[in-house]
């Protein structure tokens, strides 16, 4: 367990105690850390929230799959939310003179004036951060099945908190007691005597009903609590309180859920990219996940990075204006550098570092430097088509907030840490492309990491190859005289080209087989899962490499056709799941920084041909007359979209969690396929019997080509695929790669170009 909680004995249980600092790593990593060390697991765990609350918050992660079977990611970011009518009583007698001043209600009064002179919020959010140690522990009793308890009170009457000067909350990380020692005398300062000392003796009584419970209990809270608790819970006249401990259902029914805006998420969370790696790397307690990563190295890289990004790539941020961006660069980094002095950190968060931007930076060098370090998979609203969503209030008073469901303003209060949720323009302003739109900055190109063309161009032709494999045989369209069947009608042209040459006779259409190497349509040929590899470890590395539909609804002639050719809500379409224990290698270090990285894969289906512009992407589709699926709004790299695991949920076939990654393949590809599945695979793999019976009951057929039937060179390289920065600009929306990959790589961009079907270039080409 190392120094990851404050280990207390307490009436013959024990007590492992995490005081935490809200929404900063350090503190969810030391409640993770004890969930998965097999000598600290808990076997129950309670959270600084009300019942109720807890309640609510554990069924809605159950619902979105967080549990022992599987390795979740939380959606960023969902909250709870209930009305709040608990004035503090403090404030009772400048209420009633606040009524009299004004003549009206309290409840007609401006949310601002409520907050400024009464410390009155009328909404409390609780934030589903992934990097909050409440939140940890609640996904952490979902995995292991755990009881979880809150033992707080519902809701209470809050006062405006007022700053408290403690060390960086890095500093905790793998520290718990040492850093609680040193910091928490002076988060004792911003407590309320009032509301909280009654918090804190609720807390104690139900902690000790836990423990009379549970022989081992994991407890978080806020750092300003755990000092006048620890003496509590030692207090032998404090009696355990089971009255309240459980969730009244009424009570959980008052808790709304919610979208968070992602400019409001941000102040909540940590950096977006180390939330974004915390959530890919996080193991699972029973298990386990990936290696992890060491999230504050990266602050001062990302910023490099970004800010690297943001003055090469934002017009006007040239050494031709004088020097005077560069110069403006040294200010911002001596203004954060004096700043991070001052609050003692050793990293700084994302507002700070967007303060001193908006006052060292010019305006569009600030804005790209924000939307550089926001860049995150944030949840959308067509995930969540029926909850409400939290937003900014831009008509009313800056940090005022809004229901998408009402009209009025709210000022809020966070539930975790008891703040007010104040939101900064800048950032809500900032993040707001990132939650609507993937275009770039300059409004003509946008620029991804995308698929080497000539991988793509070999991974479609091969798969047609297999596809005609499997089918042998096409049926190809003829005209015959009649001999007294009319078979597929008559064929009204060359009866009347026929009389016109005096030839008295009825022509009529028939089709007959022959031989083939492709399929009869493009439609025919896809999906096809090609397997590498039928050993290994059962689970892998999964990503899914898609095409944003705002991209390819810009490029397509007929957008409302396109449209209409949609299954489901959200903003990409899948393209390719790939299967892979490899990282990747990043060619970078390449004298011409490519910034190419290349991966070796051990299995992956593709859903459609890939072409070099997205307007031939959608000319295909729409000449087909194929759907847009699967669609999903993001995704981590190392699972599958949420929508397709629902829609996979939902057809009846067996659990994902139950499969080899082989299967899960054989799996998507049914669930999104049509009645013909293509599997390239060696000649000693056959489907688990539960994907064949899957597959016999929906009416659909897998057909295997062996792996042997393509050449040894081809099928090592359509193994590795390599994904390279570039853009898609241009009307026709063409894929231009940045710098010169193809030297890098030594291979040309027109690779492969003559195994294209001639009846395909026209879309491939």
């Amino acid at each position: 367990m190392n120094d990851n909680a404050i280990r207390l004995e307490i009436r013959g249980a024990t007590l492992l105690a995490v005081p935490a600092v809200h929404f900063r790593l350090p503190f969810a990593e030391a409640v993770n850390a004890v969930c998965r060390d097999l000598s600290s697991r808990p076997d129950a765990i309670a959270v600084e929230l009300g019942p109720a609350a807890t309640a609510a918050a554990r069924a809605w992660l159950q619902e979105l799959g967080v549990g022992p079977e599987h390795r979740r990611r939380l959606p960023c970011m969902l909250g709870l939310h209930r009305d709040n009518q608990l004035l503090h009583p403090a404030m009772r007698e400048r209420a009633l003179t606040l009524q009299r001043e004004t003549g009206r209600e309290l409840h007609r009064l401006p949310p601002a004036l409520l907050q400024e002179e009464l410390s009155f919020t009328g909404l409390a959010v609780m934030q589903l951060s992934p990097t909050d140690s409440i939140v940890e522990a609640l996904r952490c009793a979902c995995e292991l099945n755990v009881p979880v308890y809150g033992v707080d009170l519902e809701i209470s009457a809050r006062s405006n908190p007022s700053p408290v000067l403690m060390e960086d909350p890095w500093l905790a990380r793998g520290a718990i007691r040492d850093y609680a020692e040193r910091n928490g005398r002076r988060a004792l300062s911003d407590t309320d005597p009032l509301i909280d000392g009654r918090r804190e003796t609720v807390m104690a009584a139900r902690l000790l009903a836990v423990l009379a419970r549970h022989r081992r209990v994991l407890f978080t809270c806020g750092l300003g609590h755990w000092v006048r608790l620890a003496g509590l819970l030692q207090d032998p006249s404090l009696a355990p309180a089971t009255v309240g401990l459980e969730a009244d259902d009424a009570e959980v029914g008052t808790w709304r859920r919610t979208l968070v805006h992602p400019g409001i998420a941000v102040q909540s969370m940590e950096w977006p990219t180390i939330t974004w790696l915390w959530e890919r790397n996080r193991p699972h307690p029973l298990r386990g996940g990936p290696a992890k990563q060491d999230p504050p190295s990266c602050h001062e890289a990302l910023l490099g990075k970004a800010l690297e990004h943001v003055y090469t790539r934002t017009p006007g941020a040239s050494q031709e204006q004088g020097g005077q961006d560069w110069r403006a660069l040294g200010r911002f980094t001596h203004i954060l550098s004096a700043e991070m002095q001052l609050t003692l950190r050793r990293f700084p968060n994302l507002g700070l570092v967007m303060r001193c931007a908006e006052a060292a930076l010019p305006k569009p060098l600030s804005d790209a430097l924000g939307r550089a370090l926001t860049r995150f998979p944030w949840a959308k609203p067509a995930q969540f088509p029926d909850t409400e969503q939290l937003l900014d209030n831009r008509e009313g008073k800056e940090g005022d907030v809004t229901l998408s469901g009402r009209g009025r303003p709210f000022r809020a209060g966070l539930v975790q840490g008891g703040g007010i949720l104040v939101p900064n323009p800048g950032l809500v302003r900032i993040a707001e492309s990132h939650w609507e739109s993937h275009r770039g900055s300059d409004g003509s190109a946008w620029s991804s990491m995308l698929s080497w063309r000539p991988w793509e161009r070999l991974a479609t032709a091969l798969s047609a190859q297999a596809s005609g494999h499997v089918r042998k045989t096409q049926r190809v369209r003829v005209t015959e005289s009649f001999t007294g069947q009319l078979l597929d009608g008559i064929d009204v042209r060359r009866t009347l080209r026929e009389f016109a040459r005096g030839q008295d006779r009825l022509m009529v259409r028939d089709s007959r087989l022959a031989p083939t190497r492709t399929p009869t349509s493009m439609t025919d040929a896809f999906p096809v899962v090609w397997i590498f590899d039928t050993g290994g470890p059962r689970h892998g590395e999964m990503t899914v490499l898609r095409t944003p539909l705002t991209w390819l609804l810009h490029a397509g002639r007929d957008r409302a056709a396109l449209e209409e050719r949609r299954d489901g809500a959200g903003e990409n379409m899948a393209d390719l799941v790939l299967f892979t224990d490899d990282r990747g290698t990043d060619l970078s270090g390449n004298a011409e920084r490519s910034g190419i990285w290349t991966y070796l894969t051990r299995g992956w289906l593709l859903f459609r041909p890939q072409c070099p512009s997205l307007r031939q992407a959608a000319d295909w589709i729409l000449r087909t007359r194929s759907r847009l699926t699967p669609i999903y709004s993001d995704a981590f790299s190392n699972e599958l979209p949420m929508e397709l695991r629902h829609a996979l949920a939902r057809d009846g076939g067996p659990c994902l969690a139950d499969l080899s990654w082989q299967d899960r393949l054989l799996r998507v590809g049914l669930a999104f396929g049509g009645r013909t599945l293509t599997l390239v695979a060696p000649i000693d793999f056959s489907p688990a019997s539960a994907i064949r019976d899957h597959a016999a009951r929906r009416g659909q057929t897998i057909v295997r080509v062996p792996i042997t039937a393509f050449s040894k060179a081809h099928v090592a390289r359509v193994r590795r695929i390599e994904m390279v920065p570039g853009r898609v600009q241009g009307e026709d929306c063409r894929i231009v790669y940045d710098g010169h990959p193809g030297d890098v790589l030594g291979e040309p961009e027109d690779a492969y170009r003559e195994l294209i079907p001639t009846a395909w270039r026209h879309y491939l080409w």
